[in-house]
């Protein structure tokens, strides 16, 4: 499944899918946890912007879901606005 996560939640969720990305994102391939509410998940990242992330995860957060994205001490808290999978 994937999930696209932007990092806050910003202004431009009231746009059209195309038109969010303001920043480029940075291809990578990173471990990281993923948690939401009491659930938690290995997941890989994909890509990441200053105002978002694509991750691999097998949890199922729907839209609107507030996630953090953890790698070791650090922490990036999100809201889920696009999942697939």
């Amino acid at each position: 499944m994937q999930t696209v996560i932007p990092l806050p939640y910003s202004e431009l969720d009231d746009q059209p899918a195309g038109n969010k990305r303001i920043q480029p994102r940075s291809s990578m391939f990173l471990a990281a946890v993923m948690r939401s509410g009491t659930e938690q998940a290995p997941v890989k990242v994909r890509n990441m912007s200053p105002n978002g992330a694509m991750v691999d995860t097998p949890l199922a957060p729907s839209r609107g879901t507030s996630v953090d994205l953890m790698r070791g001490p650090f922490i990036a808290r999100g809201t889920v606005m696009w999942s697939s999978g």
